[in-house]
This record gives structure tokens, C-alpha cells and sequence, in this order.
């Protein structure tokens, strides 16, 4: 049985009344987004020649960037005009029917105006189903800049359907949804030749590993922000030698108790002299400093001139060591 709710407006609430066109429902609520749609019932309301835009935007609650998005999209559909406010000249193309394959490593972008997308939208399938499973997969309405992002993906770039929306979950998981962080990770897999759906499925597997393995370092080595772009390089370096989490944190402690510090240069030499011995688990280590115990602290006497023998210099002694060599 339906339920049947009954909602009555305060109309105590509302002094003001300005009239909304029908057109708006019936030809624009399908393409325009949240933004668009504030800013033409404001436009509506506003009975002023000129607005502030940083005004109009704090009141809208929308970027600056979404205003200029908006102010793009009405003027492309011939309903509003604009003298103060600078957009980019859009370039329209009718799309040919077969999609051209990529014939170099340029990046290719071509614009759309919303009336071209629409027209589009309606004649063919195959866009409609990909701009579905892109809005179900990010979990939003799509903008105008990402439904031409994505016709480019397909036309220019030459992914199908599937790849494009791995790359959207993968944007998505890292958190990373706009159209410049999606066009940026696309352009990174064409410009290295991962083009096909297992390639790229490959490649976010790759990193997705990764990315794990660099937050497990990162709290490994107490680390409270995101590593910069040079201690990602050792922490990738380290992977590739065959090093884990626990190895990597004895390489952290004996780094902080040498130096009173961490060093991520230093760490790289600790684990670049346990690499040439392949030593790459505890035990290994524990075995290989056995083996060296006694020689080393019998060197360590004669020159100390006592039986006692100091662990912190015995540290010292085998990392000096290990740095000779090198």
C-alpha cells in the first residue's frame, strides 16, 4: 500500500515570489548540474544588471570554478548573456561516427557545448550507457566538463566503455573524482601505452599494491603527513629491492638511535648493505651479526684494552663498516 504524506508550505516563509519557465523543466533540468541550476533561479530572482561574483558564489555556496562551469553552459544554450564575466571560447564539433584510434602519445581535447552533448545523448546508445555507469560509479551527477572529458576518453583517446570505468573506480577509492585528476591518471596510462582493459587493470592492481605498501611504511616510520615526492622514491626503491614492514622499521630504529633522528637517506644505506649481503628477513640478520660477534668483539678489546664489550659500539662499528665497503 502506498504511503501518502502531506506536506503544506508555510507561506509565511515566503514574502517574495518571481515565476520559473516551464522550459526549465522541460529542456534544461537533464543537462545542467546543481550549480547551473542555482545560479538561473538566482539570476531569475536577481533583478540587477551586474552581480558580484564572489558574492553571488558565498550566497549560491558554489566555487568560483563551478560559477564560470555555469556561466558557460547558459550561454551555450542561448539563455543568458555575459559582458564582465570571462569564459573560454567553446569549440563545438559534430562527432564522427567511427571513433578515430590514437595515433601518438598528444594529448587531444576537444570541446563540446551542451546542446552538442545533448544531441549526442539522443542519438547515441552507447554515450548514454557510458555517462549511466559513470554517474552510478562516482556517485553524482556528471558536470559538463566531465561529460566531454569522458566522449574524449572514448573518441580521441581511443579507451571502450569498461577501461573508462576502471579508471573512474580507481579515481574514486584514491578519492580523486574531478576532471582534471581523471583526465591526468588517463593521460598517464595513454602516454606510457596502457591502453587496453587488462593493461590498465594491471597497472591499478600495481599501484594499488603499492599505495598500500607506502601507508604501511608511513606508519612504520611514524610518518604524519603523505611522504614527499623524493621519499616515495626510496620507499618505492625499498619495495624493489625485497624489502618488508619489519625490516624497514629495524632499518627506522637503528637510523633514529644512531642518528637522534629520522633519515631517510640514512635508512636507504642500512638497507642498501643488508641488499648486497641478501639479507632481507630478521632471522638473516640476527644469523649474520652472530656470525660476527665474536671477530668484531674481539677487535673492539684489543683496542679498547678491556673485556667489556659496548652494544651501541658494536652498532656503530659493523654500520661503519658496512659503509666502507661500499
Amino acid at each position: 500500500m502506498a504511503e501518502k504524506v502531506s506536506l503544506k508550505l508555510n507561506n509565511s516563509k515566503w514574502k517574495r515570489f518571481f515565476s520559473v519557465p516551464c522550459a526549465l523543466i522541460d529542456d534544461y533540468i537533464r543537462l545542467a548540474d546543481e550549480s547551473a541550476i542555482k545560479l538561473i533561479l538566482y539570476l531569475m530572482c536577481d533583478e540587477s544588471d551586474e552581480i558580484d561574483k564572489s558574492e553571488v558564489c558565498k550566497k549560491l555556496g558554489i566555487k568560483e570554478s563551478a560559477f564560470d562551469d555555469a556561466v558557460i553552459f547558459w550561454k551555450e544554450m542561448g539563455v543568458i548573456e555575459s559582458g564582465s564575466v570571462t569564459v573560454t571560447p567553446v569549440i563545438t564539433k559534430t562527432p564522427t561516427v567511427a571513433s578515430p584510434a590514437p595515433v601518438s602519445n598528444a594529448k587531444v581535447r576537444l570541446n563540446y557545448s551542451p546542446k552538442s552533448i545533448s544531441d549526442m545523448i539522443d542519438t547515441d546508445e552507447s554515450l548514454r550507457e557510458l555517462f549511466s555507469e559513470a554517474e552510478k560509479t562516482i556517485g553524482r551527477l556528471l558536470k559538463h566538463t566531465e561529460q566531454e572529458l569522458l566522449i574524449n576518453l572514448r573518441d580521441y583517446y581511443g579507451f571502450d566503455t569498461q577501461s573508462i570505468i576502471l579508471m573512474l573506480e580507481y579515481c574514486r577509492d584514491c578519492g580523486k573524482t574531478s576532471a582534471k585528476s581523471i583526465e591526468s591518471f588517463a593521460t598517464e596510462l595513454f602516454q606510457n601505452g596502457i591502453t587496453s582493459f587488462f593493461e590498465i587493470d594491471a597497472e591499478i592492481k600495481r599501484k594499488t599494491e603499492y599505495n598500500s605498501f607506502e601507508n604501511e611504511v608511513r606508519r612504520a616510520l611514524f610518518l604524519e603527513t603523505k611522504p614527499t615526492a623524493k621519499q616515495s622514491q626510496y620507499i618505492s626503491s625499498w619495495r624493489e629491492m625485497g624489502f618488508g614492514i619489519e625490516m624497514i622499521s629495524e632499518a627506522r630504529e637503528r637510523c633514529v638511535n644512531q642518528t637522534n633522528k629520522l633519515s631517510f637517506p640514512y635508512i636507504n644505506k642500512i638497507l642498501q648493505s643488508w641488499a648486497e649481503k641478501r639479507i632481507f628477513t630478521r632471522e638473516m640478520l640476527e644469523a649474520d651479526e652472530a656470525n660476527r660477534t665474536k671477530p668484531v668483539a674481539a677487535q673492539i678489546e684489543r683496542k679498547s684494552g678491556n673485556s667489556s664489550f659496548d652494544l651501541n659500539e658494536f652498532d656503530s662499528f659493523t654500520l661503519s663498516q658496512s659503509h666502507s665497503n661500499k
